[in-house]
């Protein structure tokens, strides 16, 4: 699939390009608002990643052009850095583009699910997935100065869809919280009875009047914090998809926890032991 980055930092432009690249995506570099109208007339694009700051104007500048070569393209606007010399800025910059790979994957494999282009049948068992999704962001809640641990009251529940989509989807939630927990914080991700997953964070939480929002495409409470607005859209995408649902409550002591509802197809009996793992500092 092509993807259109419009990037005048070029190295910025580079990180990006090898990283959307390395998933199997190709990146058609420009640099400029111009630039970027003429590769429109030519390329079919699958998806936009724009860059506020250009040579030639606001970036969003584009989007009428962008909406005239189709009504469907997705775009992810960039927030610029200034200067990616010292190593806490390129580590900040490194985790931009984790996240923004992460994101074009979803916001890509939320379309194809749109249009039936991934099947939806395959069975999964949503304990051992979570679980392996917990350790493979584990990495990057370490760094971050968190930590993440996996909790499980059943042996097994079973249910089925997309295991990539629904992977994607629980990183996203994961990686939300990893946001808005405190220096030190715990995040903890939990399947519950009735393939329910739950991830908890010590943050902020969301208000009661912004837990409708917090799923609508681009809504951010604060325009200036990080992230595009569209991660928990997509979360709320893949669970419909699957006939569940997202939901956003507060977690006992202060947070937010976010739900995956997804249907059962089987729930281990009773009797069984729950398991918890820890990932540290």
């Amino acid at each position: 699939m092509l993807i259109l980055l419009v990037e005048d930092e070029p190295e910025m432009s580079r990180l990006i390009a090898r990283s959307v690249g390395a998933t199997g995506f190709i990146a058609d570099r420009v640099s400029s608002i111009a630039e970027a109208e003429a590769a429109l007339t030519i390329g079919d694009h699958a998806l936009v990643l724009l860059d506020r700051r250009l040579p030639d104007g606001d970036g969003l500048a584009l989007l009428p052009s962008v909406r005239t070569a189709s009504p469907d393209i997705p775009v992810i606007v960039l927030t610029a850095l200034d200067d990616v010399r010292d190593d806490a800025t390129r580590r900040g910059l490194l985790r931009d583009v984790h996240r923004i790979r992460m994101l074009v994957e979803q916001v890509l494999l939320s379309a194809q699910l749109g249009e039936s282009n991934v099947p939806l049948d395959e069975t999964i068992e949503l304990v051992e997935h979570v679980r392996g999704v917990v350790a493979a962001c584990a990495p990057l809640a370490i760094r971050g100065g968190h930590a993440i641990e996996f909790e499980a009251s059943v042996a097994a529940v079973t249910v089925l869809g997309n295991a990539r989509a629904i992977a994607g989807a629980v990183t996203n939630l994961i990686d939300n919280a990893l946001h808005a927990a405190p220096a030190a914080g715990l995040v903890t991700v939990a399947v519950c009875a009735g393939a329910v997953v739950e991830i908890r964070d010590q943050g902020p939480g969301v208000a009661p009047a912004d837990r409708d929002q917090v799923f609508e495409p681009f809504w951010r409470k604060d325009e200036r914090g990080p992230g595009t607005g569209l991660g928990l859209a997509i979360v709320r995408d893949i669970a419909r998809l699957h006939g569940g649902t997202a939901s956003v409550d507060e977690t006992p002591g202060g947070g937010a926890t976010f739900r995956l509802h997804l249907p059962a197809v089987s729930i281990a009996g009773p009797g069984v032991s729950p398991s918890r793992h820890v990932h540290a500092m």
